[in-house]
């Protein structure tokens, strides 16, 4: 995935490996706290991409950095779906 000229490799988040994710999130620039709601989110949904997952997406997409810049809502998205998706074995 590309956004902007910063790469994210999500084929360093294995599925289901919740250090992998939260190391991602991180380093993208979500803290721990909004970290800890998407895991109970997760668990909520099931372990799918279902509301309280797509609603924590929109939340924080624009929290999402690119090399130390803010991406926005529109841009922020794309990373956070994308890592959640490898997490949870989704296409």
């Amino acid at each position: 995935m590309i956004a902007g000229d910063h790469v994210v490799n999500t084929q360093n988040i294995a599925v289901g490996d919740w250090e992998d994710l939260k190391k991602a999130l991180n380093d993208s620039g979500i803290g721990e706290g909004d970290v800890a709601e998407l895991s109970q989110a997760i668990e909520k949904d099931g372990r799918k991409m279902g509301s309280g997952v797509k609603g924590w997406i929109s939340r924080n997409a624009d929290k999402v950095l690119d090399h130390g810049l803010k991406l926005g809502t529109s841009v922020g998205t794309t990373p956070l779906t994308d890592y959640l998706k490898r997490h949870l074995g989704l296409p």
